[in-house]
């Protein structure tokens, strides 16, 4: 598909002098162009069979949109019973009870679940190192559909204890989905790859991607990954050999990874946030946090005016004597160490909110931390496009997430939903407004019965024109008591014999 004039051109069609094009609905979203020759049709009725002419022959093309790849098919065969189940259970009248959040929540694992087989990447509860990043169309289009989905199951299922482990859990979002969204830019270098080339260097530390990738690690909260990679340097194996010229060196990657191992955080909304966490110290009570943090800020700073250790440690090795200051800047929450090494937005925000802004109180100051790092990001790229090092574009790929983020953090969940409509597709809408019912919304009590009925409808008319498909049309057709009767008819009245 390419695009014109701000839309979409799937197909052209020559219809020229002496020649008519008609044009005819299939099943669902599929639509029969049939350019047809006068010259052919005139002759056709006189006796020659139509090809005396010279001119072209009539042609057929048939366009078909929505729903096409063997991925796409997949999901939306594993995606179709744990919701059939949720639609039982709301008909028995299961959904006014005070527990219902927990089996939407149970739903709504279900689906990360069949999104993350799709992808390939790590479960909500294995975060050792960030998702990697889409590779191809296919996998791009899961990994769209899985961030929002995650998203919307922290804010708007999930119940936590309380705000502070809901940002918690919101952290743990940007720290798995750091690569992901990055890799909706199709610019991200994948730090898998990265880390595995450190590994095989005998003296991984001359490398320039060395203290870039610890401290990448680290400000995004990845402290076990990260000392894995300073357990690499070749200081140890030297200091072990009892050279004494990298006393320093040994001395200072020895404190840096106690600090590391004893950093505090507090504790996120469920089990799967200790994953997350990795070596760092968990807090369930903020005020212990902070009591804890103040106390281990401190130990970060003692290191860092250690003079006489930080020059030697220059003297023997410059480049560890700056990369390690530099994460001990970024631990220490210096705004700018975090902002340089940050690529996207994301990057930023949970950078920031792990190592400056730990304790945050309201939706509103989360919200205006979020703007914050996108108008930074969004500014950087800007001044980059104008020195010819961007594109210009900034973010703009993951764009729409920044979008759905504001709209959840301002409380417009109305805003949320169109959102999602117009950039997320037919299957997400058919199956995300369970995300959204809550007893205590009463204008999205109004819509389940009309406007999310329509999604699922729609979806449906992306699976028709796929004909080994009928029985799944069928089964979700049979949970739309308004229109669904209506589309099966016509559906049913069009599918081939």
């Amino acid at each position: 598909a390419t695009e014109t004039d701000g839309g979409v051109r799937l197909a052209s069609v020559d219809c020229t002098a002496g020649r008519r094009l008609h044009i005819n609905w299939g099943s669902g979203n599929e639509l029969h162009l049939c350019d047809i020759s006068q010259a052919n049709a005139n002759e056709e009725s006189t006796s020659n069979g139509g090809h005396g002419s010279g001119k072209p022959p009539s042609k057929l093309t048939v366009l078909k949109w929505g729903w096409q790849s063997g991925a796409e098919r997949r999901i939306c065969y594993d995606c179709l019973q744990p919701w059939v189940d949720v639609q039982k259970e709301r008909t028995a009248g299961l959904a006014s009870d005070a527990g219902w959040w927990s089996r939407v929540l149970a739903y709504s694992r279900r689906v990360c679940e069949v999104l993350d087989g799709g992808a390939g990447g790590a479960g909500q509860g294995e975060a050792r190192l960030p998702r990697g990043a889409p590779t191809n169309e296919e996998d791009l289009w899961i990994a769209a559909r899985r961030v929002a989905w995650e998203l919307l199951e922290i804010f708007y299922v999930n119940q936590p204890v309380s705000f502070t482990a809901q940002v918690q859990d919101f952290v743990g979002w940007l720290q798995r989905n750091s690569q992901v969204l990055a890799g909706f830019e199709k610019k991200a270098p994948q730090i898998e790859g990265t880390l595995k080339a450190l590994y095989e260097c005998a003296i991984p530390e001359m490398k320039e991607t060395y203290w870039t990738s610890v401290q990448t690690l680290v400000f995004l909260g990845f402290n076990e990954a990260a000392i894995d990679l300073l357990v690499q340097h070749s200081a140890w194996t030297r200091w072990q050999n009892k050279d004494m010229a990298v006393k320093a060196q040994f001395e200072i990657l020895e404190s840096l990874i106690t600090i590391l191992q004893k950093m505090p955080r507090l504790a996120g909304s469920s089990n799967a946030s200790a994953a997350v966490v990795g070596a760092a110290k968990v807090f369930t009570n903020a005020s212990d946090f902070e009591v804890y943090r103040q106390k281990w800020l401190l130990a970060c700073r003692q290191l860092l005016q250690n003079e006489v250790l930080w020059l030697e440690c220059a003297n023997s090795d410059e480049m560890t004597a700056l990369g390690a200051k530099a994460v001990l800047s970024g631990l220490s929450g210096h705004e700018k160490t975090l902002r340089a090494r940050a690529g996207t937005w994301t990057d930023l925000l949970c950078a920031q909110l792990l190592h400056r802004y730990s304790s945050l109180e309201s939706f509103a100051e989360l919200s205006s931390l979020t703007e914050y790092c996108i108008d930074s990001r969004d500014g950087a790229a800007a001044a980059a496009g104008s020195s010819g090092g961007d594109d210009g574009d900034g973010d703009g790929g993951v764009s729409f997430v920044a979008d759905i983020l504001l709209a959840i953090l301002n409380d417009n969940v109305q805003e949320v939903i169109s959102l999602c409509s117009q950039t997320l597709g037919p299957w997400f809408m058919a199956h995300a407004p369970d995300l959204f019912i809550d007893a205590k919304r009463q204008e999205l009590q109004q819509m389940a019965g009309q406007q999310f009925e329509r999604f699922v409808v729609e979806f449906t008319e992306a699976l028709m024109p796929n004909t080994s498909m009928w029985q799944t049309v069928c089964d979700y057709l049979a949970w739309c008591p308004t229109w669904g009767e209506g589309a099966l008819q016509i559906y049913l009245e069009r599918l081939p014999v």
